[in-house]
């Protein structure tokens, strides 16, 4: 969990954004970015996709695989708290883990990540 969670958070630090990463329960984390819609969310969640591909974890010279769901809205103005937002993203966070796993879901639409050739040296 380490690992994963130092990636992501050197990721959202990247373009300036300053996002937010907060541990809730077991596998799950919480990314707050503020003033980002969804298109440049789907950027990020794409771009820690691909740098946690780049850096593999290894425990006992054997490849741990890492997939990552991703559940991604908006606030609205019908949200009235912060518990609204939260059901809303958690209901897309399981679509993502119930269809395929290895994708995002935004603001119930089914993404899957950018395949970007990794080249190795």
């Amino acid at each position: 969990m380490r690992h994963i969670s130092h990636t992501v958070e050197r990721e959202l630090h990247v373009d300036g954004r300053q996002g937010q990463l907060f541990r809730y329960g077991g596998e799950e984390f919480v990314i707050l970015l503020r003033n980002t819609d969804t298109q440049k969310a789907q950027e990020i969640a794409n771009r820690i996709n691909q740098t946690l591909i780049g850096m593999p974890l290894f425990i006992q010279e054997t490849q741990l695989d890492v997939t990552l769901c991703f559940g991604v809205t908006m606030l609205r103005e019908t949200d009235n708290s912060f518990e609204d937002i939260f059901k809303r993203v958690d209901k897309y966070l399981y679509q993502a883990k119930n269809n395929r796993r290895d994708e995002m879901t935004i603001e119930g639409k089914i993404f899957q990540y950018e395949k970007v050739p990794i080249i190795k040296i």
